[in-house]
């Protein structure tokens, strides 16, 4: 076998086991324990909520002014205030919240990061060029001799072939790494949709214990009138009347203590949803039970372990972390 053979065979065979190697992390990442318990994850799809008619929650919108320091206390007096249901609620969360808006962009970036991995596929190409023009001047009865004009230009490709399996490993940590995005925009989504229920279930329990407090009120001046008039017929006394008014102010205390709790709970579900300063909320939908839940202590705990998108993402950011060691 002449000499030149041995070096063709030499040739095939290095470039094969490059090859080989070139592929070895992705082929690596796919067969991970991590892939593999990823792949037995199935995180569910948010609700599609916040969707519908919004024009007249206009109002409640933020100020697009991302400083908008308040001149006088004109400017901080809440004048917007209207009840809403739970799904106008959620309607404002998911058009003005900010976290959310941040999630979004974080999905855009991570898309235009694979788009730029994805670009290492293709050679680096690169063109120079230089202009040069040589004139000589003769002054023979204003005659001027013609110029040479002279333009050299140069095109060079570059492409990284012995790569160590990096660029492979580089597109699929950025693929991961928007996965990871994606389901961290789900979470947002489910905890948004979770806060702002909570927020609305805590105004509307700050509203039954207002008609709580106010009830108690009512029953404790009766009682007070009722005490009064006993004494005054002779058959009471002063220490009972002095009972029923410490009763009526404990009652009208706990009433106050009810209407400070509901703006509390207006301004935590105002600031929920990100509206404008001089806006806050009342909640429309009456109390009432929508149902119970129906699996298990044990089935709860196995569901929110297979459907919830936390884990994935704790897998998918392991992943990239295998992926970037490459």
């Amino acid at each position: 076998m002449s000499a030149k053979s041995l070096l063709n065979i030499f040739s095939a065979t290095t470039l094969g086991a490059l090859c080989i190697w070139a592929q070895a992390p992705q082929a690596f990442a796919q067969q991970t324990p991590t892939q593999t318990l990823k792949d037995s994850l199935t995180p569910t799809q948010p609700k599609n909520f916040g969707t519908g008619s919004a024009s007249d929650l206009t109002p409640f919108d933020p100020d697009p002014v991302l400083v908008d320091v308040p001149k006088d206390e004109s400017d901080v007096v809440i004048n917007v205030d209207e009840p809403i249901t739970l799904q106008e609620a959620l309607i404002l969360a998911r058009r003005n919240n900010r976290d959310l808006q941040v999630a979004e962009l974080d999905i855009q970036a991570a898309q235009a990061r694979v788009s730029e991995a994805e670009s290492d596929k293709l050679p680096d190409v690169g063109v120079t060029g230089q202009f040069t023009r040589n004139q000589t001047l003769i002054d023979r009865n204003d005659i001027i001799e013609p110029g040479i004009n002279q333009l050299d230009a140069t095109a060079q490709a570059q492409y990284d072939i012995l790569t160590n399996g990096q660029r492979p490993a580089s597109i699929q940590a950025a693929k991961e790494d928007l996965e990871a995005s994606n389901l961290e925009y789900k979470i947002q989504l489910w905890q948004l949709q979770l806060d702002v229920t909570n927020d609305y279930f805590d105004l509307q329990q700050a509203d039954a214990l207002i008609e709580i407090a106010e009830s108690a009120v009512d029953n404790a001046t009766d009682s007070l009138n009722n005490t009064k008039a006993l004494e005054e017929a002779g058959l009471g006394t002063r220490f009972d009347v002095l009972r029923s008014e410490v009763q009526l102010a404990d009652r009208e205390q706990q009433l106050t203590q009810a209407k400070a709790q509901k703006e509390i709970a207006q301004r935590q579900l105002a600031q929920r949803l990100s509206l404008a300063d001089n806006a806050t909320l009342s909640a429309r939908d009456q109390v009432q039970e929508v149902g119970r839940w129906p699996l298990s202590l044990e089935k709860s705990i196995v569901a929110a372990q297979t459907f919830r998108a936390e884990l994935s993402e704790v897998l998918t950011e392991r992943e990239i972390a295998i992926l970037n060691e490459k």
